[in-house]
């Protein structure tokens, strides 16, 4: 019985019939040699052009991260400064109507 450490960690790692060079009948003389080449070949070229892909689509996804990074550190700043409480400056006017009521002006 196999042990956790020894089971594969997903279904990418299972070899298949093909990996692992099992066939239905033996091979015969050297004529597969051949072909075993080209198939292999084939899926060298395969895997070269899936990684390079791959280190493309990493690349990407960098550039996002970086992107969204800047992002969030911009709207913080922007909630910083919100939060912070406004402190009315001594110069400020205030205007008192003839209700009584105080008005003063707000900038945005």
């Amino acid at each position: 019985m196999k042990s956790i450490d020894e089971v594969p960690s997903s279904i990418h790692d299972i070899k298949t019939a093909r990996a692992a060079n099992l066939h239905a009948a033996p091979k015969t003389g050297g004529s597969s040699v051949y072909l075993d080449l080209f198939m292999l070949n084939n899926e060298k070229g395969r895997l070269m052009k899936e990684e390079a892909n791959l280190e493309k689509r990493k690349a990407q996804i960098h550039k996002r991260l970086e992107e969204i990074e800047e992002h969030v550190k911009k709207c913080e700043e922007l909630l910083a400064n919100r939060d912070e409480p406004k402190v009315k400056k001594a110069g400020e006017p205030t205007m008192t109507t003839k209700e009584g009521w105080r008005k003063m002006p707000i900038s945005y």
